[in-house]
């Protein structure tokens, strides 16, 4: 491996073995797309309504007191992201989750809030 040890508090096996266990670049690229979706509130408001029921454009508008235009980029960007999907229903666009992570991710960090606030 490298000359460069650290701080030593790991051998040489160990070190090839927290080496091979990390994520190769591309997937890291990929962890920081993922996660960088949530790093926005109307994208979360979003995405708090959505995982309770299908909605239209108008609705998610409605419900978040928002521009039309601010809430189609946000569902373009979670589609993108592989988070959201659609469906025509008529002459209506509907959206779901479609990413069966989605309400994990926002349950640990609702969870972690709240450790942090009685902590």
């Amino acid at each position: 491996m490298s000359p460069y040890r650290g701080c030593l508090t790991v051998d040489e096996r160990q070190e090839r073995s927290i080496m091979d266990s990390m994520p190769q670049s591309g997937a890291l690229s990929g962890i920081a797309r993922f996660f960088a979706v949530f790093s926005d509130q109307t994208r979360l408001k979003i995405l708090s309504a959505l995982s309770m029921k299908e909605l239209c454009v108008a609705d998610l508008c409605y419900l978040l007191s928002a521009e039309q235009s601010t809430v189609s980029h946000q569902l373009r960007l979670l589609r993108d992201a592989g988070i959201v999907a659609s469906r025509k229903a008529g002459r209506l666009t509907l959206y779901a989750i479609s990413n069966p992570y989605v309400s994990d991710v926002m349950m640990t960090g609702a969870r972690n809030l709240n450790r942090r606030r009685r902590g």
